[in-house]
C-alpha cells in the first residue's frame, strides 16, 4: 500500500476497515509485524513501547506496554492523551470498540485540541455505525488541522454510508489533493461517481487507485468490483466481491442494496429482503430500493408488505409506471380490483412500450369483466413482444382455446382466442 505522510497521521484505515495500515510504515527491521526492531522492544520503556508497536500482532503487547506507561504516572497531560489514544488504537485493531473510545474520550480530556485522537475516534464511531458523530469528529479534526487527509476520507466514507454522496465525493476531492496517493480516496471517488452514474468519471478514478495500490482492500474498491461481476452474469463472483466489502464496512447501505440485487436475480427472494431492509435501516432509503424491496415480498406472497413498500416508492415518484403496474399486481393479487385497475391503466398510459405492463393490464381488466379492453390490451401485448405473445398463444392452447398458428402474431384466430379466454376466467398470465 502507499508510503506517504497519510501514515505520519492517525490510523484511520484501520479503525475504518478493520484492517491495520500500520504495515505501509515498516521499515524491514521489524519482528512480528512491529515496528520497533527486537533490541528497542527489550530495552524500551513502556511510554516508547506504547507509542512504537504497530502492526496487526502487536496489538496486545501496544496495550500492555501503554497499560504499564499509564499506571506508571509521571507524564505530563499531553503525553498521557497520547498513551490513552495510542491504547484506543490498539483496541480498534482488536475490534473491541467501545474500550477504544473510553479510551479516546480518555484523551481528549487531557488534550482537547488533538486532531489526531479526533480521528481515531471518528474512525471508532464509522466501525460502530454511527456515522453522525464519525462526522463530527473529522470535522472538528479539520478545524484544528484542515490538512489531515485521512479526516477528509474519513468523513467522506461517513457520508457516503448515510448516502450524502455529492458532499462525500467533495471530501474525497479533497482527500486526494492533498494527498495524490491515497488510493482509498480514489476509490471512493470511483464509488460515488459511479453511484451517480458518472461512469466515465468512476473508471478513471478506479485506475487512478488502482495504479497505487492494485489490491486495496477498500470497501469501495470491492463494491465496484462486485457491480461489474453483476452487470456481467458473474454472479458468485458478485457475492463474494460484497461479503468482502461488508467484512470491512458493515455499515455501508450500497453493499447490502448490491447484494441484495444480485439475490433478488437469483430468486432467493429471503436473502434479498434481508438486504434491502438493512439498506434502508442504514439509511438508504429511496424509492428504486423500496420497489425492489416490494417485489421480493410479493414473491414470497406478502402481499401487504409489498403494497407498503410500492405505495412508498410511488409516494416518492407517483409517475414511475414500473411502480404503478408492481402496486396494481399487489392489489389485483389481494383481491383489491377496483384500486389495481386505475393503477395499471395508469402505468399503460405512462409506459405504453411495456409488453409486461399490457399484459398485466390485460390480466387484471379481465378479472374486472372488462372484456374489449381485457382483449385489447393483450394484443397490445403481443404486437409490442412476439416472445411474450407466444408464451400467450402457449397458455390459450392449454386451455383450450388454440389461437390457430403458434407465431407471437396478434392475427383474427389469436384475438378470438383471448376473448373466449377471458370470458371463460381461465388463467392467461402476465409474464
Amino acid at each position: 500500500m502507499a508510503s506517504d505522510k497519510r501514515f505520519n497521521q492517525p490510523v484511520l484505515a484501520a479503525a475504518l476497515l478493520n484492517v491495520c495500515l500500520f504495515g505501509a510504515g515498516f521499515s524491514g527491521a521489524g519482528v512480528s509485524g512491529f515496528l520497533v526492531d527486537g533490541a528497542l522492544a527489550q530495552t524500551a520503556a513502556p511510554d516508547e513501547l506504547c507509542a512504537s508497536l504497530r502492526g496487526p500482532d502487536a496489538a496486545g503487547q501496544r496495550i500492555t506496554a501503554c497499560n504499564d506507561a499509564i499506571r506508571a504516572g509521571g507524564m505530563e497531560a499531553a503525553g498521557l492523551a497520547q498513551a490513552f489514544r495510542h491504547r484506543g488504537d490498539a483496541f480498534v485493531q482488536r475490534a473491541e470498540l467501545i474500550l477504544a473510545l473510553r479510551d479516546f474520550d480518555r484523551a481528549m480530556s487531557l488534550d482537547p485540541q488533538s486532531a489526531s485522537t479526533l480521528v481515531s475516534r471518528g474512525g471508532a464511531h464509522m466501525q460502530l455505525g454511527a456515522a453522525a458523530e464519525a462526522i463530527s469528529d473529522f470535522s472538528l479534526a479539520l478545524t484544528l488541522d484542515p490538512t489531515i487527509a485521512a479526516a477528509m476520507y474519513g468523513r467522506g466514507y461517513a457520508k457516503a454510508a448515510l448516502g450524502n454522496f455529492p458532499d462525500a465525493m467533495d471530501d474525497f476531492e479533497k482527500a486526494t489533493a492533498f494527498d495524490p496517493n491515497y488510493a482509498e480516496a480514489w476509490f471512493g471517488r470511483a464509488f460515488v461517481a459511479r453511484t451517480l452514474g458518472d461512469l466515465d468519471t468512476a473508471r478513471r478514478h478506479f485506475g487512478e487507485g488502482s495504479a497505487i495500490d492494485p489490491q486495496s482492500a477498500t470497501p469501495f474498491r470491492l463494491i465496484i468490483l462486485a457491480e461489474q461481476h453483476a452487470e456481467n452474469g458473474r454472479a458468485r463472483e458478485a457475492l463474494e466481491s460484497f461479503n468482502r466489502a461488508l467484512r470491512l464496512g458493515p455499515f455501508l447501505s450500497s453493499a447490502y442494496r448490491g447484494r441484495g440485487a444480485v439475490y433478488q436475480t437469483l430468486g432467493a427472494a429471503g436473502a434479498a429482503i434481508r438486504d434491502f431492509e438493512e439498506a434502508i435501516r442504514l439509511g438508504a432509503e429511496d424509492p428504486d430500493l423500496r420497489y425492489r424491496l416490494g417485489l421480493s415480498r410479493l414473491e414470497i406472497g406478502d402481499g401487504d408488505g409489498a403494497m407498503n413498500d410500492f405505495d412508498a416508492a410511488l409516494a416518492a415518484d407517483g409517475d414511475n409506471a414500473a411502480f404503478l403496474i408492481a402496486a396494481a399486481e399487489a392489489r389485483w393479487r389481494a383481491g383489491d380490483l377496483n384500486a389495481a385497475a386505475p393503477q395499471a391503466q395508469r402505468a399503460a398510459r405512462l409506459d405504453p412500450a411495456n409488453a409486461q405492463i399490457q399484459a398485466m393490464l390485460g390480466q387484471i381488466l379481465a378479472s374486472i369483466g372488462a372484456t374489449d379492453d381485457a382483449v385489447a390490451a393483450y394484443e397490445k401485448a403481443i404486437a409490442l413482444d412476439a416472445a411474450l405473445g407466444l408464451r400467450l398463444e402457449q397458455t390459450l392452447a392449454r386451455e383450450g382455446h388454440p389461437p390457430g398458428a403458434l407465431d407471437g402474431v396478434a392475427d383474427d384466430d389469436t384475438r378470438a382466442a383471448l376473448r373466449a379466454c377471458v370470458e371463460n376466467s381461465c388463467p392467461l398470465g402476465a409474464k
